[in-house]
């Protein structure tokens, strides 16, 4: 820890610096003057502890499944320390706070802070929310006439899974 003194502050003297938790020791001295002698010195200690932290992390709606879907999580710990998220369950993966959606189903992400030697560990926040099914729509190609016995017919599906035709 610092001690600095400015004339300008009340009480003139702070600390700054603290930084990790352990005793801070003050020693206090008043070497006198003409008028008055030295007075007897003061110490004072004091336990610096570790501060506690929380974590801000907004609800995620439910939405509908679609390929490719990711979310950027957001979580926000009050100490400014980074957060890390995992999947508690559910279709999903987090790579750093990105969490990508493999499927419909219901998902639970934690946000975790496990704190530092200033901050005690933050208690985790859980957001669940659902991913319903997406749609997709089927296009037949049939070519252009005359259709003979060898005419290939195809269709495809906007979700890539394979179509049947009967």
């Amino acid at each position: 820890a610092t001690l600095n003194y400015d004339i300008n502050q009340s009480p003139p003297y702070y600390l700054t610096d603290i930084g990790e938790t352990g005793v801070v020791i003050i020693n206090v001295t008043q070497e006198g003057d003409g008028n008055f002698n030295v007075a007897d010195p003061v110490t004072q200690s004091f336990d610096v502890t570790k501060s506690n932290q929380s974590i801000s992390f907004p609800e995620i709606d439910d939405m509908t499944y679609s390929t490719g879907l990711t979310i950027d999580l957001d979580a926000v710990a009050s100490s400014g320390l980074d957060v890390a998220y995992t999947v508690e369950s559910g279709p999903a993966t987090v790579n750093g706070s990105t969490l990508n959606i493999n499927g419909a189903g219901e998902i639970r992400v934690a946000a975790s802070q496990s704190g530092n030697a200033s901050y005690n560990p933050a208690f985790d926040v859980i957001r669940s929310f659902t991913v319903n099914k997406g749609t997709q729509t089927i296009t037949i190609h049939v070519p252009a006439k005359p259709l003979t016995e060898s005419t290939q017919i195809t269709a495809t599906s906007t979700s890539g899974l394979t179509v049947v035709l009967t």
